[in-house]
């Protein structure tokens, strides 16, 4: 029986640093709402449900 082989793990490039001043009013008012929500909710991690409830309260609705 064959072993399998491991490949070489790759380095990862550091994420680039993102300044609140790069970012615009409804990502921040987005980033915000969840950060709300996570602490209010003691949720870590929220489902995508969740996240999209966030989404809705914000005022997005979908486009038909």
């Amino acid at each position: 029986m064959k072993q399998p082989t491991e490949e070489p793990e790759q380095e990862l490039d550091a994420p680039e640093e993102v300044t609140v001043e790069a970012m615009d009013r409804e990502v921040l008012e987005f980033i915000r709402a969840m950060d709300d929500y996570k602490r209010l909710n003691r949720r870590q991690f929220p489902t995508w449900g969740e996240v999209l409830r966030v989404v809705r309260t914000l005022g997005y609705k979908r486009s038909v």
